[in-house]
């Protein structure tokens, strides 16, 4: 909770303005985009990177997509639950970087290079959403 605290003071310090969504993930918004926020069953091509919040990347589309785009469904792909929640602030364009608890992220269980009670930090950018028929 410390390391959470300790980078939320740094980037309000730096001046970013940092939103919450309900669930109490953090975001801040870099580049808004146009058109309905993501939801259930929405088709979208997104590109990730996921880091400790001492810069160590854990995770990228870059790692598992030649064009760094990752194609999906919405809620069809099991997700971080915070990861979820921070994608729901997200539409077509918008680049923004989410910071997650670790109560939304791993959790006390840890996962590979992400300690237990580890808080996330995912920057992503929404190249395109195609609405749920």
């Amino acid at each position: 909770m410390r390391e959470l605290n300790a980078a939320l003071a740094s980037l309000i310090a730096d001046g970013w303005d940092i939103d919450t969504t309900e669930m109490g993930i953090y975001y801040i918004v870099y580049e808004e985009g146009e058109g309905p926020m993501v939801g259930e069953g929405d088709s979208l091509s997104l590109e990730y990177k996921g880091s400790l919040l001492g810069g160590l990347v854990f995770d990228a589309t870059s790692f598992h997509y030649d064009d760094g785009i990752w194609d999906f469904v919405f809620r069809s792909s099991e997700l971080i639950p915070g990861f979820a929640d921070g994608l729901s602030v997200m539409n077509k364009g918008a680049t923004i970087d989410m910071i997650i608890p670790s109560q939304y992220a791993y959790g006390e269980k840890g996962s590979g290079l992400i300690e237990p009670f580890t808080t996330l930090l995912f920057t992503a950018r929404l190249h395109d959403l195609k609405p749920a028929s």
